[in-house]
């Protein structure tokens, strides 16, 4: 593997793992959004 692709996985890594963070978070407050919907 070329030396570039190898210095750039870490942060691509690192990426993946924020948007899946991100997603997660997203979801939690649509669904507590809907939640409060409800209540009001």
């Amino acid at each position: 593997m070329p030396k570039s692709l190898v210095a750039h996985a870490p942060d691509t890594t690192m990426d993946i793992e924020r948007i899946n963070s991100i997603g997660t978070l997203l979801a939690d407050l649509s669904e507590r959004t809907q939640q409060l919907r409800g209540y009001l």
